[in-house]
């Protein structure tokens, strides 16, 4: 998928390589979940791992479909949620928070605790694309990012 039929360049530069990988694997919210899942080392498939949300393989070959228009508003929206949090790029846990906003994908409860976990991690402030990719795995040995800033 071309991400500049839909986004202007300056806005595509901000996705990071990881949320860009998903988007390109993705023609409907439903892929885009499947993607973030599966692209090991993101925020994303960090934190649906921890919800115990397991990747599905996508059936369908994505190569020659068009991205639909749910997924080009989740990836708009993905923008708006990186923005308003004073975050210079667009990362995977924005793509998967912005799911939640505007899919049933996940029932309320679940949608509910990934939001919480979000809000938490996005009111940080940080640039999580910044840290090592294992930083945040559970049972890390490493410095959390609020102490790595010190």
């Amino acid at each position: 998928m071309n991400m500049a039929s839909f986004l202007p360049p300056h806005l595509e530069k901000r996705f990071t390589q990881r949320a860009k990988n998903a988007i390109y694997a993705s023609h409907r919210p439903e892929d885009l979940l499947n993607a973030l899942a599966r692209e090991r080392g993101s925020l994303a498939q960090s934190i649906l791992s921890t919800h115990k949300i397991p990747s599905r393989s996508i059936s369908s070959s994505l190569s020659d479909q068009t991205p639909s228009s749910e997924l080009k508003a989740i990836i708009k929206k993905a923008t708006q949620i990186s923005a308003k949090h004073g975050q210079p790029y667009v990362g995977t846990e924005h793509l998967l928070y912005a799911i939640i906003l505007y899919t049933d994908i996940f029932d309320n409860i679940r949608a509910d605790q990934i939001k919480k976990h979000l809000n938490v991690i996005l009111s940080q402030n940080v640039n999580l694309s910044s840290f090592p990719d294992n930083i945040f795995k559970i049972g890390r040995t490493q410095k959390k990012p609020e102490e790595r800033l010190i």
